[in-house]
């Protein structure tokens, strides 16, 4: 592992750039005007929500894979926890 800080910065803005692809794909999943959860009716809401708590889990798994060593991987996934907590209202 490269520990020098040019090394640390790089691996950080990194994961920095997949969080935000992480979280525009998120943001469309739930505001898209056509796909999105929140334009639907409650009831087809709720049903939305089962169907989307798997591909939240693809999502999650896509970007992990993403990082590139441990150290990524290490900044990147609690960033993306955070973002689950967030949405659950478990901050």
């Amino acid at each position: 592992m490269d520990d020098h800080p040019i090394g640390i910065q790089a691996d950080e803005l990194y994961a920095r750039q997949l969080d935000t692809g992480f979280a525009g794909e998120i943001r469309n999943l739930l505001h898209d005007p056509e796909t999105g959860l929140a334009g639907k009716g409650p009831e087809d809401a709720l049903s939305g929500i089962a169907e989307a708590m798997p591909m939240l889990g693809e999502l999650k798994d896509r970007y992990l894979a993403q990082a590139i060593g441990p150290r990524q991987m290490s900044i990147l996934e609690p960033l993306i926890d955070s973002r689950f907590q967030f949405a659950r209202g478990t901050t």
